[in-house]
């Protein structure tokens, strides 16, 4: 989790973004048979496709879908270490969802014990202690992991912010204040870290919800089936 080692790939990621946005945006212009001239002292673009009251929202439309995208180069990065701890969170949340099922049968042993042998109980007993421990264990890993990913990308992104402070030009200088740059390294990086430490519920939670929701589904089917028994029509 060192500076050397992290700054580095991101750095080649956002390159690589840089790069990809520049080939379009060249790709896009020698499609578009835009002229430019200019009115007023500002330089205006023009294309076919351009209206004829505002010509300059094109342009800026133009821009804004050729700018390079921070989150791809974040996740060509960290994609691995995410899913990693995605993928222990999700068994976690399936482990936890068989409890209920381990206890159903643990209730319906302990109302009619001659419906089933002794050994049965103990067995669930013993299976639902093995799965709180193993659910446990997956879910602090899971923590782990992706506390680790959020340290990861904000240790990245400040040394860059750092780096791209020290290295900048002194119109860059003039156009962007320290407090605003520390801003960025203190504040925003923050905020990114903590949303990358609860992304994984955007998964997880529909994930959970489908499984909840089969398990009620076939609950209530065999409580509706056991009416109908009992009360024939």
């Amino acid at each position: 989790m060192k500076c050397d080692t992290l700054a580095p790939l991101l750095e080649a990621a956002w390159k690589a973004e840089v790069d990809k946005c520049n080939a379009n945006r060249m790709r896009k212009t020698r499609n578009s048979a835009s002229t430019a001239y200019k009115a007023n002292g500002e330089k205006t673009y023009f294309s076919e496709k351009s209206p004829i009251i505002s010509g300059q929202s094109t342009r800026q439309e133009h821009e804004k879908s050729t700018k390079p995208n921070l989150f791809l180069a974040l996740l060509r990065v960290f994609w691995w270490d995410w899913t990693e701890a995605t993928f222990y969170r999700t068994i976690a949340e399936v482990l936890w969802l068989l409890e209920p099922i381990a206890l159903r049968f643990i209730i319906t042993i302990a109302e009619d014990k001659s419906s089933a042998p002794e050994w049965e109980g103990y067995f669930f007993c013993c299976m639902l202690f093995v799965n709180l421990c193993i659910s446990s264990c997956f879910y602090h890993m899971s923590y782990h992991h992706i506390q680790a990913v959020g340290l990861k990308v904000k240790t990245a992104l400040m040394c860059l912010i750092y780096k791209k402070a020290l290295t900048m030009k002194r119109s860059g200088t003039q156009a962007s204040t320290i407090g605003e740059i520390v801003n960025l390294m203190s504040v925003d990086c923050q905020r990114i870290q903590d949303s990358l430490t609860f992304s994984f519920y955007a998964f997880v939670t529909l994930f959970t919800f489908g499984i909840a929701l089969a398990q009620l589904w076939t609950l209530m089917a065999e409580y509706s089936a056991t009416l109908h028994s009992g009360h024939p029509s």
